[in-house]
């Protein structure tokens, strides 16, 4: 993650993944704006059953970027 966001710019907005999953980043580009949207890998609802929810929340804010 920390690669990611320091190449679109939001190098400020680094931490962990832990607090920054489902948060929405926009960025502006050469081309125009951009969203980061930090997302757990999907393999987490399988082996963390308890996280699987945060997962579904985080999908959703996605989701809502794309419409």
């Amino acid at each position: 993650m920390d690669y990611v966001m320091r190449r679109y710019g939001l190098e400020h907005q680094v931490e962990s993944i832990s607090r920054i999953h489902g948060k929405v980043f926009k960025t502006q580009m050469e081309w125009g704006s951009m969203y980061v949207v930090p997302l757990f890998h999907p393999a987490v609802a399988l082996y963390r059953a308890s996280q699987k929810a945060e997962l579904l929340e985080d999908a959703k804010v996605l989701l809502g970027c794309l419409v």
